[in-house]
């Protein structure tokens, strides 16, 4: 009688170690929009149209560095004429499942 081999596929040999060792997810995350509204410049309330982004970098397992950008336009469709206003943040916070909560300084212009 002879003996019978049996040969391990190669597929099985590079999926094993995938499925054996554990990993933790840590990903950025990018969020961006565009808001519309009104802004009382004075006495006299102006359209606005806002568009904003902002990234997250997690740096330890439930903190974040946070970089927010909102840039704010005045239309020139009154007799004021075009106006811009930007605002820049920088922040550090704290994420859970379902939301988070940063804070820290900002620069207007």
């Amino acid at each position: 009688m002879g003996t019978r081999s049996r040969r391990i596929p190669w597929a099985v040999l590079l999926v094993a170690p995938l499925v054996v060792v554990p990993t933790q997810g840590e990903a950025s995350e990018l969020s961006a929009g565009v808001s519309l509204g009104w802004l009382q410049a004075g006495t006299i309330p102006r359209l606005a149209v806002g568009p904003h982004a902002g990234i997250s970098w997690p740096i330890q397992r439930d903190i974040l560095f946070t970089v927010h950008d909102l840039c704010t336009i005045l239309p020139p469709i009154q007799e004021d004429g075009l106006g811009v206003y930007n605002q820049t943040s920088v922040d550090i916070g704290y994420a859970w499942k379902d939301g988070n909560v940063s804070a820290g300084p900002s620069v207007a212009f």
